[in-house]
């Protein structure tokens, strides 16, 4: 999935139009449709910014990942990537709303 694509599933994803995005960003609508349709490319400052306003890293922007993939950071930037099922992503996130309440 290309960058645009992955704007475009993120900003439906959240139930922004483009004017939303755009607000955020500090750019024209049409800058986003660009991005979207692969026109043009966001530079770096806006996919920092697009990364932060859907809490999604850089990388998982960047790089070609699919949604079953899953990015592991290790120690001093090392990284693993993982593809893994529907239901392996499910217990993923099982696991991890347990550890939090683990924490309360």
């Amino acid at each position: 999935m290309e960058i645009g694509d992955k704007i475009r599933y993120l900003r439906r994803k959240s139930n922004m139009n483009q004017t939303e995005l755009a607000q955020k960003l500090g750019v024209v609508t049409s800058t986003v449709g660009f991005w979207e349709t692969g026109r043009r490319q966001p530079d770096l400052d806006a996919i920092v910014k697009i990364s932060e306003i859907f809490n999604v890293s850089t990388d998982y922007l960047l790089n070609d990942y699919n949604d079953n993939t899953i990015v592991i950071l290790g120690k001093a930037g090392t990284h693993k990537n993982i593809v893994v099922s529907d239901d392996q992503i499910n217990l993923i996130e099982n696991f991890i709303e347990s550890l939090k309440h683990n924490d309360e």
